[in-house]
């Protein structure tokens, strides 16, 4: 029979009991002063209560052993000693950015072990504040006389539940939502952090973050030069890649007329020193690898999101050109840093992000164009890199630092999200290897109890902040989903479909509202030409259909041919063909932008063709 809450509480105050020989668990321990903070329950909940004790760290102080308990179905934590005498104090700590500081959340639950026992335990308190968007960290202190000590940090799998999501979760720890930035002021690297968290949405379907962009946008849109630009050209073309990744999410065009106007910011910093290209800074003429290819790809990018666009497409091409012919890219097939004063390669480090962000250039170029040649490019310049700029097989920047401050550490995140995104597109995803067995690592090896990454993804010491942590995070972006490229299954918030053929009540509505129950049928027999097409909302990275006839098992599609556009008129060739041989039929295509999907019966068969629910991925 069910268990009452009161019967359940006295059977965990056995257990606890057990587990702390002495304590006379009739006492409360003492409530903090300044505990406050109300989620599914309140601060000082009785640990009795809670359905869960994971103990993912503890710590040694004068033969007593420190504990930190978390109760991840609440989202709860609190702190215990055993092992000790009378007097014995412990209480939590609890941090709301990473453990940097927790002045705020300092002694909760402070305790002492009452006379007589050996061992005794705090109240619960929650680790975030959902009221406040707070993304909390726990530890468990003690003090024996004058010796304190603390665990480690840890959380809860709230908005953690695998590894991709619990590094978006502890990167979140670093954004100051008073300035809208990560790290306080962090400008071209909070753009990359934001991208990062923004792509953890898109293939994770975490959502819970989704509210920083709309902060950092609204609190900064004005900041410097306005619309995220100002005098480094590299920089504005973060952001605008930013935008574009924000727009692919939330199909918001302001976020998409930002981008735009970063774009022509860097246009307007295009001159003829060297040949062409866009100078790295308003104040110099120096030409550089990465503003270059960051104007590349946000060119492109901008082309594959604007039905009927022409300039910008002209602007990528015209960028490509000039770059493969600069001279940056040298004999080994790696960029440098730049041109010198004699417009020749000035042999400075291959930094690995100016050997990612190209081939992400060259991916939208292809999704742009369709020129095959971009692609082998991409793969000579990804062969490369993924050989010659790894040590032990495992990515590794040049002079790679133990800190984590700085420009640097987030070089190697904006690496691994180019080279993911050229492996998504890629039909025989040849770089799914490295980004899991890198991915692997730096889980195994360069990760605390609060899944905080440091800078050396092969292990070793250094120090934890947001840029490591973004780069962690591009990394296990690009390394998800099986392919190396984070397929996501999208949100169909506002999608439509539409039939050649509708029988009855079975309208294409149907096929898009979670429900078995329901179908979008044909009403007549498979046959050649029957299409249906689905709307959704947006122009986005699509890679994958799935057209599933639970319920109506024989009326899968017998043949198929599956047509992408970004304005429901031009359609172009098929993107993917095939014959469906169960209920569920699954497509899967080189990614492409687009906002509508059209799929084409090429079969017959004296069945209806139905569809219970159909779902994209990107």
């Amino acid at each position: 029979m069910p268990v009452s809450r009161s019967l359940r509480a006295a059977l965990l105050a056995t257990a606890l009991a057990a587990a702390l020989p002495g304590a006379v668990l009739t006492a409360t321990p003492a409530a903090a002063a300044d505990a406050a903070i109300c989620n599914k329950y309140c601060d000082t909940r009785d640990p009795a209560l809670s359905p869960q004790d994971r103990q993912p760290v503890s710590a040694a102080l004068s033969g007593r052993t420190l504990v930190l308990h978390v109760d991840d179905a609440d989202a709860m934590g609190w702190a215990s000693i055993t092992g000790g005498t009378g007097g014995d104090e412990v209480w939590l700590d609890r941090s709301m950015d990473g453990g940097r500081t927790w002045s705020g959340g300092s002694k909760l639950g402070d305790t002492k072990v009452p006379a007589g026992g050996s061992g005794w335990r705090t109240l619960m308190y929650n680790v975030d504040d959902w009221n406040n968007r707070g993304v909390g960290a726990l530890r468990a202190c003690g003090q024996v006389g004058g010796a304190l000590a603390c665990t480690p940090w840890a959380r809860t799998t709230w908005n953690a539940w695998d590894r991709r999501t619990a590094a978006a979760t502890a990167l979140m720890m670093s954004f100051d939502r008073g300035t809208g930035l990560f790290g306080g002021n962090g400008w071209w690297t909070g753009a990359n952090a934001l991208t990062a968290v923004i792509d953890n949405a898109r293939v994770s379907g975490m959502n819970s973050y989704t509210y920083a962009i709309a902060e950092t946008y609204d609190k900064n849109i004005n900041a410097q030069g306005g619309n995220f630009t100002n005098e480094y050209l590299d920089d504005t073309g973060w952001w605008g890649l930013a935008w574009v990744a924000a727009y692919d999410l939330t199909g918001d065009s302001r976020y998409l007329n930002t981008a735009r106007a970063d774009a022509d910011h860097m246009y307007a910093n295009w001159n003829g020193t060297c040949g062409g290209g866009v100078r790295w800074s308003t104040n110099g003429n120096y030409k550089n690898a990465v503003t270059n290819e960051l104007f590349l790809q946000l060119t492109a990018a901008l082309h594959n999101r604007l039905p009927g666009d022409t300039a910008y497409l002209q602007r990528a091409r015209d960028e490509w050109n000039w770059f493969r012919g600069s001279g940056m890219v040298n004999a080994d097939h790696l960029v440098n840093d730049g041109l010198n004063d004699a417009c020749a390669n000035n042999g400075q480090p291959t930094w690995t992000y100016n050997q990612g962000v190209v081939l992400g250039g060259l991916t939208e170029l292809y999704r742009a164009t369709g020129d095959a040649t971009l692609l082998t490019t991409a793969r000579t310049l990804a062969d490369a890199s993924t050989t010659r700029l790894t040590s032990g097989g495992v990515l590794r920047e040049p002079g790679e630092g133990d800190g984590c401050t700085g420009d640097g550490p987030s070089f190697k995140g904006a690496y691994a999200r180019g080279l993911g995104r050229l492996n998504a597109q890629l039909p025989d995803h040849p770089y799914a290897p490295a980004l899991s067995t890198w991915a692997d690592s730096a889980y195994t090896k360069d990760r605390n109890p609060l899944d905080q990454y440091g800078p050396h993804w092969a292990g070793g010491p250094g120090s934890t902040d947001y840029g490591c942590q973004q780069s962690a995070l591009d990394l296990l972006n690009a390394a998800g989903g099986g392919t190396g490229g984070g397929l996501a299954l999208l949100p169909r918030t506002g999608w439509s479909a539409s039939a050649s053929a509708t029988g009855g009540g079975d309208v294409p509505a149907n096929m898009l509202d979670g429900s078995a129950g329901s179908r979008w049928s044909s009403g007549t027999p498979m046959a050649s030409g029957q299409s249906v097409t689905v709307d959704t909302g947006a122009v986005r990275p699509l890679a994958r259909i799935t057209m599933d006839s639970a319920g109506s098992a024989n009326d899968y599609a017998r043949g198929y041919q599956v047509f992408l556009s970004s304005d429901g008129v031009t359609w172009g060739s098929p993107v993917a063909t095939g014959s469906g041989t169960g209920a569920l039929v699954t497509v899967d295509f080189p990614a492409r932008n687009a906002r509508y999907v059209k799929v084409v019966q090429t079969g017959t068969s004296s069945s209806w063709w139905s569809i219970t629910e159909f779902n994209a991925y990107g």
